[in-house]
């Protein structure tokens, strides 16, 4: 990190990926009996750890953790998964900390649903509130938690005393904001009720007091084509709550991409 630093062009950036320190525990826990097995980088050790998953509770954490892998199915995975002699496991606060360390802060999310924690929190407005009051940092440690999905986190990072001027502000006003359906989530309008999925199956709805017109500027704001605040200032105080409420909820728990710029077709 200190050769990234000082290498580092004030107005760059760095991409960064981590392991969370999470969902990774119960393989951590079964790593700490290797060094008195004195398992190795050789094949009797390899065959020892895929014999071991063949004996070990199938409600193991480690094994329903081993689920969404296929590491055991080669050897190259199991040293991979099981064998390094080094790693480093961080939670969102250690995070902070070492980027720190070394004058460098969090410029933005590369892929930020496993640390969205808001939408667990949908039907309750007074924690929503609550929630938001809170640093960033401090709600992507809820969300790394109540996820379970951090084996990998990747940022992009910039150098403290530089970051003005190449920050992508999370807490920029929302209104200047083009935004875009992000991989995975997919929308569906009917009458007055907004659906919202996303690639784990789950379902949000949002209820809007919509005409056409209105209809028409959210579709072209869902992909990209018009500011937020295009629909913002069609409508009084009382809905325009409700609507940046809106707005920021698919921001915050990544169901949409931003952009200060228009969005333009991938195929185009």
């Amino acid at each position: 990190m200190e050769y990234f630093e000082k290498n580092l062009e004030n107005d760059g950036v760095i991409s960064l990926m981590v392991y969370g320190n999470q969902s990774s525990y119960p393989i951590n826990e079964i790593k700490k009996i290797l060094d008195p097995l004195k398992l190795e980088h050789n094949n009797n050790s390899i065959n020892c750890i895929q014999k071991l998953f063949e004996r070990i509770n199938p409600n193991h954490p480690a094994k329903t953790f081993l689920k969404n892998y296929n590491d055991l199915e080669h050897k190259a995975g199991v040293v991979d998964m099981f064998l390094h002699k080094s790693e480093k496991f961080f939670s969102i606060t250690e995070l902070f900390e070492l980027l720190s360390n070394y004058n460098l802060e969090i410029k933005n999310l590369d892929y930020g649903k496993n640390l969205a924690c808001t939408k667990f929190f949908i039907n309750n407005i007074e924690k929503l509130k609550e929630i938001r009051k809170l640093k960033i940092e401090e709600q992507w440690q809820i969300g790394q938690i109540l996820n379970w999905n951090d084996r990998k986190i990747s940022i992009n990072c910039a150098k403290k005393n530089y970051l003005s001027i190449n920050k992508f502000n999370l807490n920029k006003n929302l209104r200047e904001y083009y935004i875009c359906i992000s991989p995975g989530t997919s929308y569906q309008i009917n009458k007055n009720l907004l659906s919202l999925s996303d690639e784990e199956g789950e379902s949000y709805r949002y209820n809007f007091n919509f005409n056409d017109e209105d209809y028409k500027i959210l579709k072209l704001i869902l992909s990209g084509k018009e500011k937020i605040s295009t629909i913002l200032d069609l409508h009084n105080n009382y809905e325009k709550n409700l609507l940046e409420d809106f707005f920021s909820f698919l921001l915050e728990n990544s169901f949409v991409d931003k952009s200060l710029y228009p969005v333009k077709d991938f195929n185009s």
